[in-house]
């Protein structure tokens, strides 16, 4: 049988199941940012690693002396590197500028898109 539990101890857990509770909801807008962020993180690694692939492929055969078309990356192909690469940093400032403007409550969001 459980022996009853003192206040102190009562309010220790509840202490610990609020913080708990607490940690497990991260507000809304920073999980969402961190998804984004890390959609772009993890997008612009498989494009290195497929645009990597490809110049091996190219190089190789050029090697075994086959015409192959110039190694240098399209335009379209530049640009999405480029967004690739600083969309991170960008989302993070958009994100770091509204904490400063609105306070943290702009990490629980209000629900309502401005654009």
């Amino acid at each position: 049988m459980a022996r009853p539990q003192s206040q102190p101890e009562k309010r220790s857990l509840l202490a610990r199941a609020t913080i708990e509770r607490e940690q497990e909801q991260e507000p809304e807008i920073t999980s969402c940012v961190a998804s984004i962020i890390r959609a772009f993180t993890q997008s612009f690694d498989i494009f290195r690693r497929l645009r990597e692939r490809r110049r091996r492929r190219r190089k190789s055969k050029k090697s075994r002396g086959k015409d192959g078309k110039e190694d240098g990356a399209s335009a379209a192909e530049l640009r999405l590197s480029q967004s690739l690469r600083r969309g991170p940093q960008h989302i993070g400032g958009v994100y770091e500028k509204g904490i400063k403007e609105k306070g943290r409550e702009f990490e629980k969001g209000d629900g309502e898109f401005p654009f």
